[in-house]
């Protein structure tokens, strides 16, 4: 809620100065500003879902609600950048000379001061909570910082008598936006299409640290950075009584949980061992 209303007053600052001047490149980084907002609203409302218990249609949780959101934010930032370069095409075709002025500074150095505490604020709270979203959205915000400064540079040059290096500017601010779009696409695709989200090996090391394993093999995880399920198969003599076997099974899962915080789901799969040596991640 806090950096919704930094990044709301940011963005209308800079539409309006970028309106009363003309200058695309301003109104281009009020609107990259505005995204901001929305996604601060869409990430509340999706973390809010992600915490909810698991029921008896998500029996896994509804952790993916924040994936979810994190690739509407980059979506969002296409569709923004799709219409600064459309707009800044249309202003080199009319030869459109923008105002300069006190005002177009100010409310970039505004925004950078800004930017800079929202992307150190959120930052810091999605690596400590493992968010997708906050990390997503700080790193957004970053793209906000340095679209900020290159329009510093255009607002000189314009005043220079350079009126171009102001779409160019907004062009740029383009190509940052799909840049930084392009990877949040790829980190929550990945998480969408249950890649792996630990190193079998750490686990298989975890589970033979447990007196009575003797293998472990078909190491698998999946599920979000903060919130991980996993499924091993471990080998164990083949005399043990069930209740003997079930124990050892948890004791597996009571050491990956105690040394993996992030886990949250453990299956173990007994099987009898005969001597074999195997260790098939």
């Amino acid at each position: 809620m806090l950096t919704f209303v930094i990044n709301l007053a940011v963005a209308l600052t800079k539409i309006s100065v970028g309106l009363l001047t003309g200058l695309l490149s301003v109104t281009a980084s009020g609107f990259e500003s505005l995204l901001d907002t929305t996604n601060n609203v869409i990430g509340f409302a999706a973390m809010h879902q992600a915490k909810r218990a698991p029921d008896a249609d998500h029996p896994y949780g509804h952790r993916k609600y924040e994936t979810f959101a994190a690739l509407i934010v980059a979506f969002m930032m296409f569709l923004a950048g799709t219409h600064i370069f459309l707009t800044a095409m249309n202003r080199f075709r009319e030869g459109f000379t923008p105002q300069t002025g006190f005002w177009p500074y100010a409310a970039m150095g505004i925004s950078m001061m800004a930017n800079i505490f929202v992307i150190k604020y959120e930052g810091s709270l999605g690596r400590k909570h493992k968010s997708e979203f906050l990390t997503a959205d700080a790193a957004h915000t970053a793209t906000d910082f340095l679209s900020s400064a290159v329009v510093l540079i255009a607002i000189f040059c314009v005043s220079l008598g350079v009126p171009w290096a102001d779409l160019a500017a907004a062009c740029v601010v383009v190509l940052v936006i799909v840049w930084v779009g392009f990877r949040l696409i790829r980190g929550t695709f990945s998480i969408l299409v249950d890649s792996a989200q630990m190193d079998p090996r750490v686990l298989t090391d975890c589970a033979l640290s447990v007196d009575g394993i003797r293998s472990v093999h078909n190491v698998r995880s999946r599920g979000t950075p903060d919130s991980v399920a996993v499924d091993l198969h471990v080998k164990v003599n083949p005399d043990l009584t069930v209740e003997e076997g079930h124990g050892l099974s948890h004791k597996v899962k009571d050491c990956i949980t105690r040394d993996f915080p992030e886990v949250v789901d453990v299956v173990v799969h007994l099987e009898p061992y005969h001597g074999e040596d195997e260790c098939d991640l």
